[in-house]
This record gives structure tokens, C-alpha cells and sequence, in this order.
């Protein structure tokens, strides 16, 4: 993937638009996606702007009289970033992320923090002043830490609901505002279970209307090369060190390289909301039935990269 003609340097903006059972270890992790939506984590849609009443964030008939689940727009989003890439192939695929069809256009081996509740936040890409190769590039690498931070708000029938953090879990909760007045930071973390509350989900899928996302958790070299994944269970967590998520966007229109390409913009977008609520039938933090079938935990939904050329 190298090419000997200069290329402009590029910038990146983020904007906002914009979760993450048990497995063996795999011989090839590709096994564990579809090209349809037939292995999705779950069918998650975007809650209300503003729900008038309590059957916006619960139902019965969707969920079994479980838990309801949908993403609202979180006012913090952070990650912190390694790398992003352009590929012609999934790097997600064997028993390691392999890199060699990737043209890696950002890249931080300390990581960089990102927070993509801040809209429009220019950062400069690291990418070389060369121009990826001519051709056709259907997956959009990324490579981050192992937890995302998160903070938002959001308000039902019974009132405005905030975040807050719940140190004993791998994410937060939500909190009417008579107990809590301002959205708190929490932690959403797959250095345990991954993709899951419990026991160890290693890999993460969900079909959109425009593309695909998949994401598996991985451990790390110094120089965030040699990403192997973490898909054993052990003592009812993940085995092994969870330091990465590795994910692709494989979007429905593949990005074009020409000889006219002078540069890109990427901007991450979350999608459909990127702060999940989760509600149960009887239970809330509060043990007050004021607010039972109201948001209760607080997790992290997804967001893709998106490359504009020019």
C-alpha cells in the first residue's frame, strides 16, 4: 500500500451524527459475523427526542417483559483512538487483526483522546504525504481502548433522568434529577466481559440502514500491531488481557481512491444515539415505583468513521 506521490495533509473533524455467551478460541474470528444482520448483538433503535409517555423506553411485547433497551445523544463520548485505516480487505479476520491490506491514516501509539460529543472538533490526522493507493477500500479500520466514557441526560414522563457512574459494573445507571441534579461521567468497559454484562461476549455486530459494524476485543503490542483476540472464557469473564477494541465500518457505498483524490475528512458519527438506556420492569436505583419501566442502566452504543474525499 505505498505509493511514491505526494499527498495533502489531512485533518479530521468530528462531528456528530453517532453496545459494543461465550466462545471458544476461533481459528478464524470471521465465523463470528455475517454479511446480513442474522448475528446481531441485539436490535437497538434511537429512543424518542422526548418521550411523552412510559411505553417510549419500555414494552412488553418487544422484550418478553424483560428490559427495553434504545440510544439517546450523550453530551460526552470519549475514546481513546490508536488507529484508523482504510483496507481493501476485513482485517478482522484469523486469529489476529491483520493490517497488511490497510492504509493506516492515523496513528498514535501513546492514544489520543477523542470525545465525540464535541461537535465539529478538528484533529490532525498523523498520515504520511503519500496518497493510498488507487482503488477501492470497503472497510474502515479503527482501533481504540478498552472503555469508553460517557455522560447525557434524558427526560420521560416521569422527568429528566442523568447519568451515574456505578463503580461495581462495567457501565452507569440513570438517575431521576431529584436524586441527582447534573449528569455524571461513568465508564463503559470491555476489560472483563466485552460485549456483554456477564460471562465474555468477544465480538460485536449491528446491520444499519448504510453499513455494517463489527468490533472484537483484542490485547496489544507496544506499538498496537500485533492485536490478538480475547475469545476464551475463563472463571466467567474473558481470559486473557483485554487492552483494545478492535472494530470495522464496512459501509454500503465502499470509499473510491482516484488520481483526482487530493485528500480526505473523516468524522466519526454515532450512530442512532450513542448512550444506551436500558429499563426493567420493577426495578429501578431509586426502589421507587414512581420510576419503575423507567432508563435504569447507562451503556455506550456505537458510532462508524466516515471519509469524505475531495
Amino acid at each position: 500500500m505505498n505509493s511514491s506521490r505526494n499527498f495533502r495533509k489531512w485533518f479530521a473533524g468530528l462531528g456528530l451524527a453517532a453496545a459494543f455467551s461465550a466462545t471458544p478460541a476461533l481459528a478464524n474470528i470471521s465465523s463470528e459475523f455475517s454479511s446480513d444482520s442474522s448475528k446481531d448483538n441485539f436490535p437497538i433503535t434511537s429512543c424518542p427526542t422526548s418521550s411523552s409517555s412510559l411505553a417510549d423506553v419500555w414494552t412488553d411485547s418487544t422484550n418478553a417483559g424483560t428490559y427495553r433497551m434504545c440510544l439517546t445523544t450523550p453530551s460526552k463520548y470519549e475514546i481513546t483512538l490508536y488507529k484508523v485505516g482504510i483496507c481493501t480487505s476485513d482485517p478482522i479476520t484469523g486469529t489476529a487483526v491483520d493490517l497488511e491490506s490497510c492504509f493506516i491514516v492515523f496513528n498514535s501509539t501513546g492514544g489520543t483522546t477523542v470525545d465525540l460529543g464535541t461537535l465539529n472538533s478538528p484533529i490532525p490526522l498523523t498520515a504520511p504525504e503519500t496518497r493510498p493507493d488507487i482503488g477501492t477500500y470497503p472497510n474502515m479500520f479503527m482501533l481504540m481502548g478498552n472503555s469508553i466514557r460517557l455522560k447525557g441526560s434524558y427526560t420521560t414522563a416521569a422527568g429528566t433522568f442523568n447519568t451515574q457512574n456505578r463503580s461495581n459494573s462495567n457501565g452507569g445507571q440513570w438517575t431521576h434529577s431529584s436524586g441527582l441534579a447534573s449528569a455524571q461521567e461513568f465508564d463503559h468497559s470491555f476489560d472483563t466481559t466485552g460485549f456483554d454484562g456477564t460471562g465474555c461476549k468477544a465480538t460485536y455486530q449491528r446491520t444499519l440502514s448504510d453499513g455494517q459494524i463489527r468490533a472484537v476485543i483484542t490485547n496489544n503490542d507496544s506499538t498496537n500491531s500485533t492485536l490478538t483476540y480475547q475469545t476464551e472464557e475463563s472463571g466467567g469473564q474473558c481470559a486473557g488481557t483485554i487492552t483494545r477494541v478492535a472494530g470495522v465500518w464496512k459501509p454500503n457505498t465502499p470509499l473510491e481512491i482516484t488520481g483526482q483524490t487530493n485528500g480526505l475528512e473523516l468524522r466519526f458519527l454515532i450512530s442512532d444515539g450513542g448512550i444506551q438506556i436500558e429499563s426493567e420492569d420493577d426495578w429501578h436505583s431509586s426502589e421507587n415505583s414512581t420510576y419503575w419501566k423507567q432508563p435504569s442502566w447507562a451503556y455506550a452504543g456505537d458510532f462508524k468513521p466516515t471519509f469524505i474525499t475531495y
